[in-house]
């Protein structure tokens, strides 16, 4: 589900909230405790987010106060602009910008409800207040303290951090100083798709060679960084000599995108490829079934179409996702069965006597349509 960001008016307060797939509910409040958000979980039972609960979203109640402008700008990043929730009580009853992108996702199966209602037993605690890890670091000297600044700034949106200072030990360095002030969160060898990844390392100054910083790199840096990308981790990056350089160069090559940012750093995203796959393959019975279905459907409101076929099924199309859906009509089993246009079907409840009917010889009017074609 894509996360969504809103913020509406109580009173003469601005009050903000993040609404994000249950399944990453534990991923995003560690990212907040991170980051010093003070947020509390609204119970999927509140019936003021009835219309989240049935979709499986996550509702966060942020504390604006502790949300800074570098956080903010984080979320803005991830989540696009925040959405006006406010609730307009004029004479056409519209619905606030949150929620008509919150009516375009549609609502879950009864079996993903199902799962949704069993995970969401186990409610998140509000959090503790924390503070950038690198606050109290103290700059090497003056010249450092300048270039800090963007070492403070990639901090702020971070969740973990990989470094290894290529240094001597009795020469000072800011990257080691970074380390100790990451303490658990530093070169876990532990990611996922919603971290974001502070890299820092030594420059060519201080006697630091450039040959020592390569070694480093290849020893320490090249499996963390191998790790993270295999999960498809985000990046931010410095952009000096040394360290810095060998990191760009190897996200680059794993097909990262690099952007420089005001505070001139860089963030690291995935870039997203197109793959070249085949249609799911379908059997007889499952292409002839999709063929009634489709045949069945007639236009309708809510960007979905709906149709009746074979007397009991009950198809539905969501023309955002291109997904259809098929629920049984007279034994009240809910959705048999879902599908994507390509993929695999992700529920397939139908029995073998109805597989069986479906595979029986049909005879197809002049507006069947080819399922070649559609390769559902």
């Amino acid at each position: 589900l894509p996360t969504l960001a809103f913020q509406y008016q109580q009173g003469q307060e601005i009050k903000s909230g993040l609404s994000v797939d249950y399944q990453v509910r534990e991923e995003t409040a560690t990212w907040l405790t991170s980051k010093g958000v003070k947020f509390e979980q609204v119970s999927y039972q509140n019936p003021l987010i009835e219309a989240e609960t049935q979709r499986g979203y996550t509702v966060f109640a942020l504390d604006a106060s502790t949300v800074s402008p570098q956080v903010a700008k984080a979320i803005n990043h991830r989540c696009g602009n925040w959405l006006d929730a406010n609730v307009k009580l004029n004479s056409d009853l519209s619905l606030s910008p949150y929620h008509q992108r919150l009516e375009q996702v549609p609502k879950l199966s009864d079996r993903r409800k199902e799962i949704f209602l069993e995970a969401m037993t186990q409610p998140i605690p509000a959090s503790p207040q924390q503070q950038n890890p690198l606050a109290s670091v103290q700059p090497l000297n003056s010249r450092v303290a300048d270039h800090m600044q963007k070492d403070l700034a990639m901090a702020e949106v971070a969740t973990q951090f990989i470094g290894k200072s290529a240094a001597p030990p009795q020469i000072p360095s800011s990257t080691r100083n970074y380390e100790q002030a990451w303490a658990n969160k530093a070169n876990t060898g532990q990611y996922n798709s919603h971290d974001t990844i502070m890299v820092s390392g030594s420059g060519p100054w201080r006697g630091v060679t450039t040959q020592q910083i390569q070694t480093t790199f290849c020893q320490h840096y090249q499996p963390l960084l191998d790790l993270a990308i295999a999960k498809h981790a985000s990046f931010v990056v410095g952009n000096a000599q040394g360290t810095d350089k060998l990191v760009q160069k190897y996200l680059k090559e794993h097909n990262y995108q690099l952007k420089l940012t005001e505070e001139n750093y860089l963030v690291g995203k995935p870039m997203v490829q197109e793959k070249a796959t085949s249609p799911a393959h379908r059997e007889l019975w499952e292409k002839k079934m999709i063929t009634l279905a489709l045949n069945s459907l007639a236009a309708g409101g809510d960007g979905q179409r709906k149709g009746v076929f074979a007397k009991k099924y009950l198809a539905i199309h969501n023309l955002e996702t291109d997904t259809l859906s098929i629920e049984d009509t007279t034994l009240e089993r809910g959705t048999i069965y879902e599908v994507q246009r390509g993929k695999a079907p992700t529920i397939n409840s139908f029995t073998a006597t109805e597989q069986e009917m479906f595979a029986l010889p049909l005879e197809m009017n002049s507006h069947s349509r080819d399922m070649a074609q559609c390769e559902r």
